[in-house]
């Protein structure tokens, strides 16, 4: 589940459905190391959240979620959010 705010004035909760291809075959470890990942990003700990959706991709390299994450991870080393950030990513681009 991510958090996307898509106007100023409201946020939306964005839930990620796995693909029919993936349903069938995902695996506990999977799940265990991609909830990490959220926990890590929601912890602002960027470089470890990246470690764990990157181990995510490894095991399947067309998770949408993971590369999401991902790249958000890696925008918010360089250019983290404000300290009292609620875990809600600022969509600035369409």
């Amino acid at each position: 589940m991510g958090h996307l705010l898509i106007s100023f004035n409201i946020t939306y909760t964005i839930y990620f459905q796995l693909p029919y291809h993936f349903t069938e075959s995902v695996s506990d470890d999977f799940i265990e190391v991609f909830e990490e990942g959220i926990m890590l990003y929601r912890n602002r700990e960027w470089k470890k959240a990246l470690v764990r959706f990157e181990e995510c991709l490894n095991m399947d390299p067309k998770d949408t979620p993971s590369k999401i994450f991902a790249v958000r991870c890696r925008q918010y080393m360089v250019n983290p959010p404000p300290e009292d950030w609620d875990g809600v990513y600022i969509a600035l681009n369409k």
